[in-house]
């Protein structure tokens, strides 16, 4: 039998992410190209809007099941009945995800992906001693995790320079489908890894963090998931400059998806102040104090884009800046309902002096419609106001809120 290998290219942004030595698992949205000659298969698949690929090819054999053996290349379709049929693939017993060679497949065929999200796993032959090794080694010793989640969140080509906003943001929403009523949800069992979460729509975009994460988790397999993807946004907004935030290890990983909180409890941007408080506090518990203090201080970090949410701009002028300027803001500027071009949203903004954009020269920042709500709520209003005024209350008060956050369906 032909002796067959598979060769990798990345691009600029994916390779910041993806250590090539190493077995690795990322989720993308993406548009997937499949071409087939009689030999070669190859899957491309698009990051961004700047025509860079992630491409895994492979040069195949006739016989199918020695490509997946030898070709170490999987990718598997969260929801993969959604293109069977049309791109005549074949799931076989493993559920690996082949491209059949067939006579009526087309030279090039596009499938749609806009609405779910492909898990690509590179798995690459490792040595079992190597790993035992470290496994014991680093064991129990999270400053070690803590550093290299630290060392992986400066990338140049990604947003404002940094992956950190974007880890925050997953580590919240992992947290945030708790329901008090019911105790599902929360941090605890990582379901973030699973169907239908990862695919909820307020996680769209979620996939960088989730990959720079996941790698951490190769180096460190003792860690659980639920522990890692929650430390991650400690270390993550921490590094920006939050007071240190009280986390405990100590979750565990659910084995299957059998626990996964059904889609729709993440807040959604365009309601009103009675979904905020469904959703904070009838449903996670929190009182009107810590609902302002954690959309505030989430808000205060990172960008929209249009690509993902449908909104577009950052909150603040240092999008890297973790500080109560999101309040000060808030209260102090004139804000004006207006049209992201690309989606047709709706959303507000307003425009920033030069002395108050401190990250770059673009001085426009915007509000989501549930930002203004909590100008427009008189008791959420005025909590906004304190901490507009009160910067090192709103730190110290945040960082407390946000370990209460972490703790969420957490059994102890």
């Amino acid at each position: 039998m032909m002796n067959k290998r598979a060769s990798f290219t990345f691009s600029p942004d994916l390779s910041s992410l993806v250590d090539k030595t190493a077995n690795v698992s990322f989720y993308t949205n993406a548009t997937l190209k499949a071409t087939n000659t009689e030999k070669v298969q190859s899957f491309s698949f698009q990051l961004d809007d700047n025509d860079k690929y992630f491409e895994a090819k492979e040069t195949a054999n006739e016989e199918e099941d020695d490509a997946v053996k030898e070709g170490k290349v999987t990718v598997i379709e969260n929801e993969i009945d959604k293109i069977v049929s049309a791109a005549s693939i074949n799931k076989d017993s493993t559920n690996r995800i082949l491209i059949e060679k067939d006579q009526n497949l087309n030279e090039e065929t596009k499938f749609n992906s806009e609405n779910f999200i492909y898990k690509i796993k590179i798995r690459r032959p490792c040595i079992k001693n190597q790993i035992n090794s470290s496994f014991q080694k680093t064991r129990g010793n999270y400053d070690l995790v803590r550093q290299e989640i630290l060392n992986r969140l400066n990338i140049a080509n990604y947003d404002d320079g940094s992956v950190a906003p974007n880890i925050v943001r997953f580590t919240w929403h992992c947290c945030a489908t708790y329901d008090q009523r019911d105790g599902t949800g929360g941090s605890n069992g990582a379901t973030m890894r699973f169907p239908p979460e990862i695919n909820d729509d307020g996680n769209t975009g979620l996939h960088t963090a989730k990959s720079c994460l996941d790698l951490v988790k190769l180096k460190f397999p003792w860690i659980t998931y639920a522990d890692l993807y929650t430390l991650g946004g400690v270390v993550a907004i921490e590094s920006m400059g939050c007071p240190t935030i009280d986390w405990k290890p100590g979750r565990v990983d659910f084995a299957d998806d059998s626990k996964v909180p059904p889609n729709g409890r993440l807040p959604l941007a365009t309601k009103n102040a009675n979904h905020i408080r469904t959703v904070f506090q009838e449903r996670m518990g929190f009182n009107d104090r810590e609902t302002v203090l954690l959309i505030g201080g989430g808000h205060s970090l990172g960008r929209c884009h249009a690509k993902y949410s449908g909104f577009k701009g950052k909150w603040t002028g240092n999008p890297l800046k973790f500080d109560n300027d999101f309040f000060k803001l808030l209260m102090s500027k004139t804000w004006n309902y207006t049209q992201v071009s690309e989606t047709g949203n709706m959303q507000y903004t307003s425009t920033i002096t030069e002395e108050n954009s401190k990250a770059n020269n673009d001085d426009e920042v915007m509000m989501l419609n549930t930002d203004i709500e909590l100008i427009k709520d008189t008791n959420f209003k005025k909590w906004v106001n304190y901490y507009a005024n009160n910067e090192i209350e709103f730190l110290n008060d945040f960082a407390i809120v946000f370990g209460k956050l972490l703790e969420l369906g957490v059994d102890r």
